[in-house]
């Protein structure tokens, strides 16, 4: 067992103990590289069923995603290697089988996949096939974005000039050179010294790029047919034997016909028909041998495999187009939906606005109107009391109250959010500063507002939005009370919270009282009770109405 095979074991042993992926990978390449080194020695069977041992290596494996792309990459070499010995169908069959694995999964190496089959093509002169599936090859490296596949179709398709450009860019020295000569050989009959040009740009590559075999062979090889052409058959026997070094390490049977029809014309040209007839002959035997294997091939079977791929080509770009409908048509829907939303959302607030609009004139027609004719007519009185100028001045407070709900009421009508301050707040002081503030208006029907609180009472609110609920309450129970009649204020705890019970005995809320300003003080009331945590219940009938504001008693 030599050192190669010792390595190759060594490889296994640890896959079989560790599994890993990686470990998967490494012994594959093994088996790669040295089926490429027995190659290079012509111990072809060897090359072929090394890559064979791999395929059975990796069939063993568990089945993954990686594992397969391992077997379809060594299927493809192994159709390449039959391809280099001529072994047309046996390349073919590998070839199809890497495909197979792909399922189409992977467009970057089923692209080269594709273009190896129609290179055989080329050789077999299949010229319809070879188009069909070069154009395969070529959409799977744009979707596959696969640049040295499409640099091989641009110089398969006399395409020089695009090839050279994308090898540039890639920065490719081996690609570069490759089209390079041949860009050569394409102009040798129109215009041998830019011909001449494009061979030196080749030689120039050729020492930069690493194991570089085929190029050092094309090179030397077009480098002769140049030579010929100029009638120089010594420079070309020169170049010759510079490009049969290569020959051994490529091992490949068309390179052996392309240097014996090299070596028969140059021999030829210096009038050594001997030797050039030699060599021809070789070049006619080595034909011979490819053609021979050319007969065992089945065309109508891959014009069935060529018309599969169409029409599966043909459903995915329709499924593609149905799809790109499919989410046109979404998107369409979608901003028709957007655009809706956006319009009743707007006719929602233009509505709103109107609304908002009607209310406050409504609430300026009432609420307002009232205190500023009874400031009227107690200004218009000659009375300088005490008693006079104090009822002016609750007059005045309470038009500064009804101004005051207006402003709240429109900030509560904004977006905006609205910020309390809660802290620990004397009731009882607030709620003597609002009987205070509301006995003008109770003066005026002689109705007296009755303060039940026996003992102290604390809630943590914001002391200001407490006050502006506990005053449109006490304001609305006076204002819808009968005259002569009492408005009874009371509270207790319950449940960590304080409720404070405002009475009346009207004739209870209605939604007609809307129109008087009773909704713009509670909806302020309500708003603010909730801003704390808090809320405001309403227990209404025909003989009177309960108010409770609850509040919390701790943070």
């Amino acid at each position: 067992m030599n050192k190669t095979n010792l390595l190759l074991t060594f490889f296994l042993l640890i896959y079989s103990c560790f599994g890993y992926s990686q470990e998967e990978e490494n012994t594959v390449n093994e088996f790669w590289n040295q089926s490429k080194l027995l190659h290079k020695q012509n111990k072809n069977e060897e090359s072929i069923n090394t890559y064979k041992k791999c395929i059975k290596f990796l069939k063993n494996n568990k089945q993954n995603s990686e594992n397969r792309l391992l077997q379809a990459k060594t299927y493809n070499k192994l159709g390449e290697r039959y391809q280099e010995y001529a072994e047309w169908t046996l390349s073919l069959q590998s070839y199809d089988t890497a495909i197979i694995i792909l399922d189409g999964k992977n467009d970057y190496y089923e692209s080269a996949v594709l273009l190896n089959i129609s290179k055989i093509f080329i050789k077999i002169r299949e010229y319809k096939l070879r188009k069909q599936y070069m154009q395969l090859a070529k959409n799977k490296a744009v979707t596959g974005k696969n640049n040295l596949i499409l640099i091989d179709y641009y110089k398969l398709n006399s395409k020089y000039d695009s090839a050279i450009m994308i090898s540039k860019k890639i920065n490719n020295n081996a690609y570069l050179c490759n089209n390079y000569y041949l860009k050569a050989f394409s102009l040798f009959r129109k215009d041998l010294d830019k011909s001449r040009k494009y061979l030196d740009s080749a030689l120039y590559i050729l020492p930069k790029i690493d194991e570089a075999p085929l190029q050092y062979f094309q090179v030397y090889v077009y480098s002769s047919e140049y030579y010929i052409k100029r009638n120089e058959p010594d420079s070309s026997l020169s170049v010759l034997k510079k490009a049969e070094k290569a020959v051994p390490i490529l091992n490949d049977l068309e390179v052996d016909i392309h240097i014996a029809e090299m070596y028969s014309a140059t021999y030829a040209l210096k009038k050594d028909y001997k030797k050039a007839y030699l060599y021809k002959k070789k070049s006619i035997s080595l034909n011979n041998k490819i053609k021979s294997t050319q007969k065992l091939f089945a065309y109508t079977d891959w014009e069935r495999k060529i018309q599969k791929r169409k029409s599966e080509e043909k459903l995915e770009a329709e499924t593609k187009n149905r799809n790109l409908i499919i989410i046109f048509s979404l998107i369409i829907i979608i901003i028709f939906s957007v655009v809706i939303l956006k319009i009743r959302r707007l006719n929602t607030k233009l509505k709103n606005a109107n609304y908002n609009k009607d209310r406050l004139f409504e609430i300026i027609a009432h609420d307002l109107r009232k205190p500023i004719i009874s400031l009227n007519l107690l200004y218009k009185n000659d009375d300088n009391s005490p008693n006079n100028k104090a009822n002016i001045q609750q007059g005045i407070n309470y038009l500064l109250q009804g101004f005051d709900n207006l402003l709240r009421w429109s900030i509560s009508q904004k977006d905006t959010k609205i910020k309390t301050k809660p802290k620990i707040i004397d009731i009882n002081e607030l709620i003597e500063e609002n009987i205070e503030f509301a006995n003008l208006e109770a003066q005026q029907k002689s109705i007296f507002i009755e303060n039940n609180l026996k003992t102290d009472y604390i809630a943590y609110a914001d002391e200001g939005m407490t006050s502006v609920c506990i005053r449109n309450v006490l304001s609305n129970a006076i204002k819808f009370s009968k005259n002569n009649t009492n408005v009874k204020i009371d509270a207790n705890e319950e449940n960590n919270h304080l409720y404070i019970s405002i009475l009346d005995s009207g004739e209870g809320f209605t939604a007609k009282h809307n129109k008087k300003g009773f909704g713009i003080g509670l909806e302020i009331s309500q708003k603010f009770a909730v801003l704390n945590k808090g809320e405001i219940k309403i227990n209404s009938s025909p003989k009177g109405s309960k108010v409770q504001i609850i509040l919390p008693v701790n943070s």
